[in-house]
């Protein structure tokens, strides 16, 4: 999963005595263009350049415009980017949750799909069939088989429902679009992460405003998955699913009760 929030405040930093010498040198460069003494050697503007001053434009506009310049000295830039930082921070915690319980909760059905689809009844040429509540044999598609090999079924009694494996085939479908929209709304984030921290090429103000409605929309749009999935999912079906799990678990070998012995007993 993308970090977004641990790269920016390692960078910050790291380049703390970086920005610190840019700051310098900027502040230098003005006094040179200006003409005023600081006690040190003109590093920037020789003599002739000092007279003409074809270069205090493009040289202070390069100082200028980096990221690190305009957080140190743009109050309202820095505010603009710690607000977005925020919201993306916001938007990557949220995502990353409601990813962790998509991806636990398709695991545990994957795995009970597995256990439906051994245990279902069979035509002789191996096509994976259920009976639905009204009596009716349906195949994986839900396409109901003729009665003529729908006889041909040697049933145990103890096969999964069609409506059971239908609900259960819907959440996976349900999950994995889930995971998917989840995968690229990180997408999204971490481009927005990229573009505001590029040191060399910092969008204005505007753009980062603009970002950071953005990032609180993903995360209204991930709050809606999150409630879609966990909070409004179809009750009767996750019923079924999980009275179904527990009959396979009754059913065990395993849980069969062993023979009580009595110590002293007579045989």
């Amino acid at each position: 999963m993308v970090d977004l929030t641990g790269n920016f405040q390692d960078k910050a930093e790291s380049s703390a005595q970086a920005a610190l010498k840019r700051q310098r040198d900027f502040d230098d460069l003005n006094h040179e263009i200006s003409g005023q003494e600081t006690g040190r050697n003109s590093r920037f503007l020789n003599g002739q350049n000092k007279k003409s001053g074809i270069y205090s434009k493009n040289t202070s506009e390069q100082f200028a415009e980096t990221l690190e310049w305009l957080l140190l000295n743009n109050p309202q830039y820095r505010l603009a980017h710690e607000n977005l930082m925020d919201a993306l921070r916001d938007a990557q915690h949220k995502t990353q949750d409601v990813l962790e319980r998509v991806l636990a909760e398709l695991s545990q059905e994957r795995i009970l799909m597995d256990e439906y689809l051994s245990s279902a009844a069979k035509l002789p040429d191996g096509t994976i069939v259920f009976k639905d509540k009204e009596g009716k044999v349906r195949n994986e598609n839900g396409e109901i088989v003729p009665d003529e090999l729908a006889a041909s079924i040697r049933w145990r009694g103890d096969e999964p429902s069609y409506e059971v494996y239908a609900a259960s085939k819907n959440r996976i479908e349900e999950l994995e679009a889930a995971e998917a929209e989840l995968c690229g709304i990180e997408t999204d984030l971490g481009e927005i992460h990229e573009r505001n921290t590029r040191n060399n090429d910092p969008l204005s103000i505007e753009e980062k405003h603009a970002d950071t409605d953005f990032a609180n929309s993903l995360k209204e749009r991930v709050e809606a998955i999150d409630v879609n999935l966990f909070n409004h999912a179809p009750l009767e079906a996750k019923k079924e699913i999980n009275q179904a799990a527990d009959q396979f678990t009754a059913d065990s070998p395993l849980n069969e009760k062993m023979p009580e012995i009595t110590l002293n007993s007579k045989p």
